[in-house]
């Protein structure tokens, strides 16, 4: 997605990143995982998130050439706990 992600930037478009789903693989996929574990993989998961944006996110102020990156945080549809 990276390619895409820049792309939106050039077109000063607002890149909005919705992943509620960095949560909710803890119930679908990862259910086993100790809590540990699981946030291990969820920094795995944001850390291809920042490779992806890294040329299009800086401090604002620095370029006024990159877009604003939001990336709501929800706590999906399904009950559960949530770290």
């Amino acid at each position: 997605m990276k390619n895409e992600y820049e792309l939106i930037a050039e077109s000063d478009l607002l890149l909005q990143l919705d992943c509620p789903d960095l949560a909710m693989e803890r119930h679908w996929l990862f259910k086993d995982l100790s809590t540990d574990a699981f946030k291990d993989v969820v920094s795995l998961h944001i850390d291809a998130i920042n490779k992806a944006v890294e040329k299009i996110v800086d401090p604002p102020g620095d370029n006024p050439n990159v877009c604003e990156l939001r990336e709501p945080r929800a706590k999906g549809d399904r009950e559960g706990k949530f770290l």
